[in-house]
């Protein structure tokens, strides 16, 4: 029997678990080596693709007997490639990287920017979308086998050890009140299935987003119920199944809280003029930095039990297909609110990242998300 599966991504924090600080400091180099790398190995890919691919437009302006044609020449004598078009990636990789990144990373990430270009390509070629760029936040990827491969749990600190490419790394859990423990617990067992992950840079500190694909829990779910929903302005969330509507969230808190987060970052920046300087702009702006992702951080986690509470609604009333509507609050009158407040509500409600939590949560139970 086919069991359906789902994919999720969970970031865990991990360190370089060495005692010697130069021995520590030489890893965390080596690290930050193989990012920089597949930052710009990545560039190289994506741009290298967008390039083969104008040869064939350029073919209309070319002389006659100059080739264009994306393929092997050993294998077809009109190709200009000395390799398949699909191993174009990883041998523009391996002819500027090999010896200073691992071959699995190299392959990892021929695979992970060429699927990016082939998803991309039909809006690209197009001119709808511009070519894709990687950043230096850009996380390397590598395969399961060698993240699966020397880990093991260490009962002392409660955290498991793990070797990447012979570099020593321990995952840091924390309090974890998003069960990743569990998670990597079923990884390693082989209950679930680790996929192709990555490591992240994010200022001093390293995340490992393990991929992981997870069987969709089986539930009486009926075909014929909808569950519908929309962005209202009373409350982040209305749903509505049959005569029964419910509010998910609460409209004046959630604002509340986040307008005094914005008038709070407001207040403190005229009394930055008094803090000592001296010591460079980052000494004397040390204030209004613990601000800059507490506003990004208070939302995102609202999001997530928002989402979650609808899910877990839907599943109460055994509803197999899940709607979004959009919105009709711009065109109606509600509460007797001004159409620039209602506007300013609708636009605080972060929407889009609203739609993007309750697909994944949905796809996890086995509910189908429709948008309207």
């Amino acid at each position: 029997m086919l069991i359906k599966q789902t994919v999720i991504t969970r970031r865990i924090e991990v360190f370089v678990n060495e005692d010697d600080s130069d021995q520590r400091n030489a890893y965390y180099q080596t690290l930050r080596k193989w990012q920089e790398a597949c930052r710009a190995g990545a560039n190289l890919i994506a741009s290298s693709l967008y390039a083969l691919d104008q040869q064939q437009a350029l073919s209309k302006i070319l002389q006659p007997d100059i080739l264009t044609k994306l393929a092997d020449r050993a294998k077809d004598p009109d190709g200009i490639l000395s390799t398949s078009y699909q191993n174009t990636a990883y041998r523009l990789l391996s002819a500027k990287f090999k010896g200073d990144v691992p071959a699995d990373i190299l392959a990892c990430l021929a695979q992970d920017v060429r699927a990016n270009y082939v998803a991309d390509k039909p809006k690209l070629l197009s001119g709808k979308i511009s070519l894709r760029s990687y950043g230096d936040s850009n996380p390397f990827p590598a395969s399961a086998i060698e993240w699966l491969r020397k880990i093991e749990w260490v009962e002392e600190t409660r955290n498991y050890c793990l070797r990447l490419h012979n570099v020593p790394l321990q995952t840091n859990f924390g309090r974890d009140h998003s069960g990743n423990r569990l998670i990597i617990d079923r990884a390693v067992s082989g209950e679930y299935t680790l996929c192709q992950s990555k490591l992240q840079f994010k200022g001093r500190k390293m995340y490992w987003l393990a991929t992981v694909r997870i069987p969709i829990q089986s539930r009486n779910l009926r075909d014929d119920r909808t569950v519908y929903a929309e962005l209202s302005v009373d409350a982040p969330l209305k749903a509505r199944f049959g005569e029964e509507v419910i509010n998910i969230g609460d409209k004046q808190a959630f604002l509340h809280k986040r307008l005094s987060i914005r008038q709070a970052v407001q207040r403190l920046k005229p009394a930055l003029r008094d803090a000592a300087g001296g010591r460079g702009r980052a000494k004397k702006l040390k204030a209004q930095t613990r601000f800059r992702d507490v506003e990004k951080n208070y939302v995102n986690t609202q999001l997530h039990t928002y989402s979650i509470r609808l899910i877990n609604w839907c599943i109460k009333q055994n509803a197999a297909k899940l709607v979004l509507m959009e919105s009709t609050a711009k065109q109606n009158k509600v509460n007797e609110e001004s159409e620039t407040d209602r506007e300013f509500v609708l636009r605080s409600w972060s929407y889009h990242g609203l739609i993007e939590k309750i697909k994944y949560k949905a796809a996890r139970e086995g509910i189908t998300v429709l948008i309207e």
